[in-house]
């Protein structure tokens, strides 16, 4: 990682030592970086997705999924060198003013200015190095709009998991298929069984 002198950003480089660092301790990223603290359960959560290519979040309404979820985003986008990270939600409101809004505010409130190009749901830190969120509900072709994502490194968020089409899950499974670090979040409210 170097800072831009004209900008005051941080650029990032393949992998520096302090990506590392913030990989293997992530909450030197989210105290050092974001100014935040993780309670337990925020922290397996971390853990989870560090070293599992499945994970689930089922709790209660306004227990902080969604808020833990996104600077976890963060921090696997600005850890993993040329990473991909995907939010999926059944509508695009809650892609753009649930998921996103709360990336968005850690963004532009973390202690050291993270840089990059943040737009409304998206965040390009270079041509192959971003996130982006787009709802399931794009008519016919949410389907479609699964397929072609692959990255070496890819987190894919999926909000509100129970409200997906399993035929999205189906085409998510195969943009999964390469890479060396690919993981996907399901998040939500148990109100089915499957």
């Amino acid at each position: 990682m170097t800072t831009n002198e004209t900008t005051n950003k941080l650029t990032f480089d393949e992998t520096t030592e302090l990506q590392r660092k913030w990989h293997d301790t992530p909450e030197t990223f989210f105290e050092g970086i974001l100014g935040i603290q993780f309670w337990d359960k925020q922290r397996e959560i971390v853990e989870s997705i560090k070293h599992h290519r499945r994970t689930t979040i089922r709790s209660c309404n306004s227990a902080g999924k969604t808020w833990s979820i996104a600077r976890i985003a963060l921090w696997f986008l600005f850890t993993y060198s040329h990473s991909l990270v995907i939010n999926t939600a059944p509508t695009h409101r809650q892609v753009e003013n649930q998921f996103w809004r709360n990336l968005r505010r850690a963004h532009k409130t973390a202690k050291i200015r993270l840089g990059g190009k943040l737009l409304k749901t998206a965040l390009s830190i270079d041509e192959d190095w971003f996130a982006l969120g787009f709802s399931t509900k794009d008519g016919d072709g949410a389907m479609e709009s699964f397929q072609g994502w692959h990255a070496k490194n890819m987190l894919v968020i999926i909000d509100e998991a129970s409200g997906v089409h399993p035929k999205i899950f189906e085409a998510i499974e195969g943009a999964m298929a390469g890479g060396a670090t690919v993981r996907l979040v399901l998040i939500g409210n148990p109100t089915r069984n499957t």
